[in-house]
């Protein structure tokens, strides 16, 4: 092993026992080809928690064993403090498998996956990662309920004791209902949200004093869309109507944050209304009613308990509502400094926040 000079990496040469075969990466997959040319692929993320898991029993073997006896040669003892090094910051230890919820307009699907790289990225990290499974345009109560019964299958499945959330958009109010509401709280460790309309929306009250009858046809027309992708129980008119600031009070007060319960909160805004062209159009009309946003929320609405700030590109571009969960499965910019320049570090950054918290 040989050890870079701070002695935070190394580079791994082969070992004189045992047999040797080549492991090539090759996007989201790993080849591995024997002496003897037998290969095989398999996926990036299985080979990870693969090695991480067998890391693991070799390191609790080591604990459990007299300490360890560090080489007298001063080369062969650096290698072995660079390896530790590099393999405790490479990965993250967390100690309850993480639940990811969507939020509204989408489903989870296993080839269209709405978190982009995000949970992929944690997976070779050494997370073990779970999808919430609501329905994409289900009133908060209703997606509570489903969110509700998929911690308890979570938990059976795993023998975890508890779960970490991460949940975007309304994603985030669904979760605290079924926390708050409907009792699932004693099996959740932490709620960690993505610009999460907490507070409600100031535009939305705005724009709700258009006909009612016209919201109510729009909302039944999307409804028979979601229905059809799949949706058991659409509601997009309660959907909306909870996004309103009264709604979110009263949301607010009967779904308190529990004792026992990490919370914290991210913000993101983009920098005008071309930094995003899904959005292009959305962006100046919350800009009118409330100022800055990321195409759909403003910061004082997405502001809750443990607010980690707002996040802006380092880019002229921003960070937007649908960048927030690496919709183009891409990173912003190659450029570096002041600012988010792939999305999928800010949720690496929150996951090693709460292993250092325990969680």
């Amino acid at each position: 092993m040989i050890p870079n000079d701070d002695l935070t990496s190394v580079d791994i040469c082969g070992c004189p026992n045992g047999i040797d075969w080549s492991v090539i990466h090759e996007g989201k997959h790993v080849r591995i080809v024997t002496e003897s040319g037998n290969e095989t692929l398999v996926d990036l993320a299985e080979y990870s928690m693969t090695v991480y898991k067998f890391a693991d029993y070799i390191e609790e073997y080591y604990n459990n064993c007299a300490p360890k006896i560090f080489p007298k040669d001063e080369f062969d003892r650096n290698g072995y403090i660079a390896f530790w090094n590099e393999w405790h910051r490479r990965k993250v230890n967390l100690k309850y498998p993480i639940l990811m919820v969507h939020g509204m307009g989408f489903r989870d699907r296993k080839y269209l996956n709405y978190w982009g790289r995000i949970p992929g990225r944690l997976e070779e990290l050494g997370c073990r990662i779970y999808y919430g499974c609501q329905d994409s345009n289900g009133s908060i109560e209703a997606n509570g309920e489903i969110l509700a019964g998929r911690i308890r299958e979570i938990i059976d499945e795993t023998g975890a004791e508890k779960l970490n959330v991460i949940a975007h958009s309304k994603g985030g109010l669904d979760i605290r209902y079924a926390i708050s509401t409907l009792g699932a709280g004693k099996w959740v460790a932490s709620v960690t949200t993505m610009n999460t309309p907490h507070n409600g929306s100031e535009t939305v009250d705005a724009l709700l004093k258009l006909p009612d009858f016209l919201i109510r046809f729009g909302c039944k027309c999307t409804n028979l869309w979601m229905r059809i992708l799949g949706d058991h129980k659409p509601d997009t008119y309660s959907a909306i109507r909870s996004f309103t600031t009264v709604s979110a009070s009263k949301f607010n007060e009967e779904n308190p944050d529990m004792d026992g319960i990490y919370y914290q909160s991210y913000g993101f805004a983009m920098k005008n209304a071309f930094s995003d062209i899904f959005l292009a159009w959305t962006y100046p009309v919350v800009y009118f009613f409330e100022g800055e946003n990321d195409g759909l929320l403003a910061p004082r609405a997405v502001k809750w308990t443990n607010f980690q700030g707002v996040f802006r590109g380092n880019s002229n571009r921003g960070i937007s509502h649908c960048d927030q969960v690496d919709l183009r499965h891409r990173r912003f910019t190659k450029k570096q400094g002041e600012g988010v320049s792939d999305i999928v570090d800010v949720y690496v950054d929150a996951v090693r926040r709460l292993e250092k918290m325990g969680f």
